[in-house]
């Protein structure tokens, strides 16, 4: 009993890494991949940007993996996010080790951080546009949690963009020192991001934001109503 239990699990884990495999194969070959997730996006976004210094997003390449999944007024943040990973790839080529690794591994997280806070603006964005009255309460709930957003968003890609030049500091000296120093550096990027990120939390939670599906329930379930007065006075 308990290996039939166990065997759907084992199918479905079988299945997604097959389904990863898939992706990778059509990564290599710059084909749009199965999976639509925020990490695959950001996959590919990678291997294109690292791959030419002059990439940007006005590029076809990059607005095709983009289009569909993000809103062009947000493509700026991305380019800025990935434009800092390369330039932190260059930086680091000629340090030996698994330092290399280890900054550039860091700076991913930190664009992780970076695109979930993108990702909350535009879930913020889409519900906005269900409140046509810009004077009402959840219209200016939407604009300050927006515009607190957005600054945030800043203060992100600022502190991941210091990342770069500490690193040729530490290429110039190449000292123990510069390297803890370096590291030290990007762990409280890190630590600051997650702090961003728990307050934003704790506004969601306090203007008490709405998701799209429970306002489409709501405007749903208001319509039934409506129509259910109706045909009580008939």
């Amino acid at each position: 009993m308990a290996e039939h239990e166990r065997q759907p699990g084992f199918i479905k884990l079988l299945w997604q890494g097959i389904k990863a495999l898939f992706d990778q194969l059509l990564m290599i070959l710059d084909l749009p991949t199965a999976s639509n997730t925020t990490d695959t996006r950001l996959r590919r976004l990678r291997r294109v940007y690292y791959s030419d210094p002059q990439i940007n997003t006005t590029y076809r390449q990059v607005r095709d993996i983009l289009r569909g999944h993000v809103h062009k007024k947000n493509y700026g943040y991305y380019d800025r996010m990935l434009s800092t990973e390369r330039l932190v790839v260059r930086a680091t080529r000629n340090i030996r080790g698994s330092t290399s690794y280890d900054i550039l591994s860091q700076t991913q997280q930190l664009s992780g951080r970076i695109v979930a806070l993108v990702e909350q603006l535009e879930d913020i964005d889409e519900i906005a546009t269900l409140y046509k009255n810009p004077d009402s309460e959840e219209a200016k709930t939407m604009a300050e949690s927006r515009q607190w957003l957005v600054s945030r968003i800043e203060e992100a890609l600022n502190l991941q963009a210091s990342i770069p030049a500490k690193v040729v500091s530490f290429n110039t000296s190449k000292t123990r020192r510069k390297l803890d120093q370096l590291g030290e550096s990007i762990d409280r990027l890190m630590l600051q991001l997650d702090d961003i990120l728990e307050s934003y939390e704790e506004i969601d939670t306090y203007h008490q934001i709405p998701s799209i599906e429970d306002l489409e329930l709501e405007g749903i379930t208001d319509e039934t109503e409506e129509q259910h007065d109706r045909s009580s006075h008939l």
